[in-house]
């Protein structure tokens, strides 16, 4: 099943197209510690590609067959207007 937008109140789908997805990483120092990384002074900023997004409505597989899985949930907010200060 492919990832789309929903809106929370009515989960109706929404017609934006899903690009990148913007992350921050090494912005918990408890996680970034405890797999011995260095803890930067400044959070990491990284991409993926929109395929990694899933629906938090669904169930999420793992696979068993690679050994020991170290996973992380990440928060995606859409914008769905231009930013600006």
């Amino acid at each position: 099943m492919a990832y789309n937008h929903r809106w929370c109140e009515s989960g109706e789908s929404i017609d934006f197209p899903l690009g990148k997805v913007v992350c921050v990483g090494r912005n918990y120092a408890a996680h970034a510690e405890e797999l011995g990384n260095p803890i930067p002074d400044k959070p990491v900023l990284f991409i993926k590609p929109g395929s990694c997004a899933v629906s938090a409505a669904g169930d999420v597989a793992l696979r068993t067959d690679l050994g020991v899985i170290h996973y992380e949930a990440e928060l995606a907010v859409l914008i769905g207007k231009p930013l600006s200060r």
